[in-house]
């Protein structure tokens, strides 16, 4: 289930298994109640938060999942100083200050998140910041690919950290995914692993 959040129109996930889930980048709290409202809804068992990068419109909601959940938050160790730093997590610039709450745990590179009966693998993705990952999961072909890959483009390497040559190692590995893997960016719609090698590669 794919939720909106804050002006930068970040793709915020719920993914469940069973009556466990997952949300990925819970991107402010202000939308984030409507997740809270669905998980209540369903009855789920919110088991983790996960952050595919550190960057302010992608954790925003943290804080608030965590004072209303029993809630693990993940995410690489390169990105977890920048969670309660406004300068490193950029939304310094922004005038918010977004604090989040410090990481629980940290993902790393072929680390494997269980949701009821389902495996979601994570890819370690430098590029776009340096510690930032993918989550995958085989059975169902699915990508939840951050900030690395998106629709029509990639992500920008501009900012703090940003690395191209990194970018594109990242890239040439989740392209190796197979074509019918279906992609969800962190912006924008969803496609393929397919119709992203024909746009861009």
């Amino acid at each position: 289930m794919r939720f909106a959040f804050n002006i930068n129109s970040v793709n915020g996930y719920l993914i469940w298994d069973s009556n466990e889930a997952i949300i990925i980048d819970p991107g402010s709290a202000k939308e984030v109640s409507e997740i809270k409202d669905k998980i209540e809804e369903y009855g789920l068992n919110l088991k983790y938060i996960i952050n595919t990068h550190s960057h302010f419109d992608h954790i925003g909601g943290n804080e608030f999942l965590k004072n209303n959940f029993n809630v693990k938050l993940g995410i690489s160790r390169k990105e977890a100083e920048k969670l309660s730093d406004p300068e490193k997590n950029l939304s310094e610039y922004m005038g918010t200050k977004i604090k989040s709450p410090e990481a629980d745990f940290f993902l790393e590179l072929k680390d494997y998140l269980i949701i009821g009966n389902t495996e979601i693998e994570i890819f370690y993705c430098p590029g776009h910041s340096p510690g930032s990952v993918s989550l995958y999961n085989k059975n169902k072909s699915l990508l939840f690919s951050g900030d690395t890959i998106f629709k029509n483009g990639v992500g920008r390497t501009d900012l703090p950290g940003g690395n191209m040559d990194d970018l594109n190692k990242s890239i040439r590995n989740l392209i190796e995914l197979p074509e019918e893997t279906i992609v969800f960016p962190g912006h924008g719609p969803e496609t393929t692993i397919k119709e992203f090698k024909e746009y861009y590669y």
